[in-house]
């Protein structure tokens, strides 16, 4: 049995030199203070243990006196944890010191009782060197050390948390091995919850651990000085927040354990479903108040009036609103989220959003918390509105100094309003405003408050600016589809209607002509076809500036195409002679398009001619491609036009668009080909069109 006694020995020795370098240390701060009132109840523990195993008649006082120091276990190391705190400059110190006094309080009148009234708390158990702690007085001193040692290790972990290098470098072993000490004292106290039987074996496990913690503390203090602890640390709200919530939930779940213990130990014949019965109650009065919006609020406030000269960690904020909004696309999405920040910030049970509408000029109530959608407006004449466009900042509508006005207060009747936000930028009107009713418990909105809506206000406005840029780009984006396309079609019946016109001025001579009139008829029917299916094209796409329709490709051959232009000109001045290729290759053309080209081509030409004027079309094979070329002896193109003679809206007519040998160009491109143009002016011009022999051109979509 002897063997049991190494482990407390050992550990009780480690905890007495810890005290002894303590003490010689020259510079005695409360941090080493608090470290040796621990040391000192370890070793009283430790050593109470050995003297257990040893002395075997007086086993059970021994376990009185070890019971004792672990009832000031748990006050040792919040007293070491507030020490800390003290030194680091924290900003929950008074707390701090009123949680120990309390704690200090309790374990100096539950000492006494276990020294007074030992028959009371322990007793000797059936097995040997066991012993058994009587209901409900031992239930009791083991639930106070165990909420004692969590409440002191939750305050360790906070600092060690909050501390940064180089300063947790140096602090980082002592506040671990302080924490190892609490962990395996937890551990011990649980099992004494559960099962009220104290064996042998807890003892060597727990003098192993707190010999092992010993060993950290002591390598720790070799790394800093008390003076390494006068860095000053900003514990950010939301830290602070999660740490209560956690102390909160901890502690909650411990007294329902309790709780549920205590039932399910009396007689009571349905005490075990009852214990059920109250896990289920107490876990849906969990979740309920974990998610419930004025628990959060009471809680923020708690910690922003008991700890922080300013209410809100603004870097915090600003972060969360901008991380907030940057996956926004539309207004949509900014107000939903918006609408979300300021439900999760401030605890009004009321929150609208209004917008200016451009139809009516009115301000539209568009978002709100507690109520769905609403048809409520104002007038851009409202009152409110012109104290808000004037002021640019919250205003407080509780604290004018005079009487609002009739307007005013049914407003604030119908929205229960105090507050309202403007949403303006800098460089815009009042595009909307936000309203938020009272907070809870009728507490008003401070001066924090409303810089931080005023921040916030000022964003969102921004975002809704810049939305409303990206709306109109996009709008301008799809007018601008809409007028490329118009000004194809545009082309396209100008040049129709100018073989319309050329046919009415030759029909004052050759009218009485029966072949002319029967060529004139079929020129005119198939131009007033094409003249429809642009129209119905054009109709399309001005509905759906984004409809887009597969190009089709064919295999044929290209004096089809050519031919069939050349027919659509009957009835001209000068009708174009045609000297198609033999054998030529097929090649893949879209006819529409290609024939919009030619067509194109020989307008041009047409419109080039002299009095005596003469156009040519000849189609021939040119290695593996064909080559179509356009020749007429017409005036030609000056040297200076020839630079920017595909560079779209440049013309020299008086009635072109300056768009017809760009989207030439374009089309021809869109096969797989290329255009060439040859001019001299005075001498006429050339249009080489080379196509590839029957290839497969990359996909695409047109209008």
């Amino acid at each position: 049995m002897v063997v049991w006694t190494i482990p407390c020995f050992l550990s009780g020795g480690a905890a007495l030199f810890l005290a002894a370098l303590l003490i010689l240390r020259r510079n005695r701060g409360r941090v080493f203070l608090a470290l040796f009132s621990m040391a000192s109840v370890t070793v009283w523990i430790q050593l109470a243990n050995g003297f257990s195993i040893l002395f075997e008649r007086q086993f059970i006082f021994w376990r009185q006196l070890s019971l004792v120091g672990e009832i000031l276990w748990p006050v040792t190391m919040y007293l070491v944890a507030l020490s800390f705190t003290k030194h680091l400059s924290l900003p929950f110190q008074q707390i701090l010191v009123w949680r120990f006094r309390a704690l200090l309080a309790v374990a100096v009148v539950l000492g006494l009782f276990v020294i007074g009234f030992p028959h009371l708390v322990i007793t000797p158990g059936v097995e040997q060197e066991a012993v058994v702690f009587q209901r409900p007085w031992g239930r009791l001193i083991w639930g106070f050390i165990l909420v004692g040692l969590i409440l002191a290790l939750s305050e360790l972990e906070h600092i060690l948390r909050v501390s940064r290098d180089p300063l947790r470098y140096q602090i980082k072993f002592v506040i671990i091995g302080v924490g190892g000490m609490a962990t395996i004292a937890i551990v011990q106290a649980s099992q004494m919850l559960l099962f009220a039987v104290w064996q042998q074996e807890y003892m060597w496990m727990a003098a192993i651990a707190v010999l092992l913690s010993i060993g950290l503390i002591v390598y720790g203090l070799r790394r800093w000085g008390p003076e390494d602890l006068s860095q000053k640390l900003f514990v950010s709200p939301h830290v602070l927040y999660t740490s209560f919530t956690f102390l909160i939930v901890g502690v909650y779940l411990v007294g329902v354990g309790l709780l549920v213990a205590v039932v399910r130990q009396t007689d009571w014949t349905m005490s075990s479903a009852l214990g059920m019965l109250l896990l289920f109650v107490a876990g849906v009065a969990l979740v309920i108040g974990m998610f419930s919006r004025q628990a959060q609020a009471e809680l923020q406030l708690f910690v922003a009036k008991h700890f922080y000269r300013s209410k809100y960690d603004y870097r915090s904020q600003w972060l969360e609103l901008t991380e907030s909004f940057s996956s926004c696309q539309s207004v949509e999405e900014i107000l939903d989220q918006f609408l979300n920040i300021l439900s999760r910030t401030f605890a009004a049970p009321k929150v609208t959003i209004w917008i200016k509408f451009q139809a009516d000029n009115r301000f539209h109530q568009v978002r709100s918390v507690t109520t769905g959608p609403s048809n409520a407006s104002i007038a851009i004449t409202h009152p409110l509105i012109d104290e808000l466009g004037q002021q640019g900042v919250p205003a407080v509508l509780y604290s004018t100094e005079t009487e609002p006005n009739d307007q005013i207060k049914g407003f604030m009747e119908d929205t229960r309003a105090v507050v309202c936000v403007p949403l303006q930028s800098t460089s815009e009107h009042l595009i909307g405003f936000v309203t938020l009713s009272e907070e809870l418990h009728g507490r008003t909105y401070g001066r924090d408050d409303l810089d931080l809506l005023r921040a916030m206000g000022h964003h969102v406005a921004m975002l809704l600016t810049q939305a409303k840029l990206m709306d109109e780009q996009r709008a301008s984006a799809e007018w601008e589809a809409v007028h490329k396309f118009s000004a194809f079609y545009l082309h396209d019946l100008k040049n129709l209607a100018s073989g319309l016109s050329l046919v009415s001025q030759n029909a004052e001579m050759y009218g009485h002509d029966q072949e002319f009139q029967a060529s004139a008829m079929r020129t005119i029917g198939k131009t007033v076809q094409r003249m429809m299916a642009l129209v119905g094209k054009l109709s399309i796409q001005i509905k759906a500036p984004k409809h887009e329709t597969a190009a089709l490709f064919e295999v044929m051959n290209v004096n089809e195409i050519v031919l069939e232009v050349v027919e659509t000109l009957e009835g001209v001045s000068c009708k174009p002679q045609l000297f198609p290729g033999a054998d030529l290759p097929d090649v893949s053309l879209i006819p529409d398009e290609f024939k919009h080209v030619i067509l194109n081509v020989l307008m041009n030409a047409q419109q080039a001619l002299h009095a005596e004027g003469m156009i040519e079309i000849e189609t021939k094979r040119e290695g593996q491609n064909v080559l179509v070329v356009v020749k007429d002896n017409g005036r030609g193109i000056p040297e200076s036009q020839l630079r920017t003679l595909f560079q779209p809206f440049r013309t020299t007519k008086k009635k072109g668009l300056g768009i017809g040998l760009y989207q030439c160009r374009q089309i021809v491109q869109d096969h797989g080909g290329t255009m060439r143009i040859d001019s001299q002016e005075g001498h006429g011009t050339k249009v080489s069109i080379l196509l590839p022999q029957v290839c497969h051109p990359v996909a695409r979509v047109n209008a």
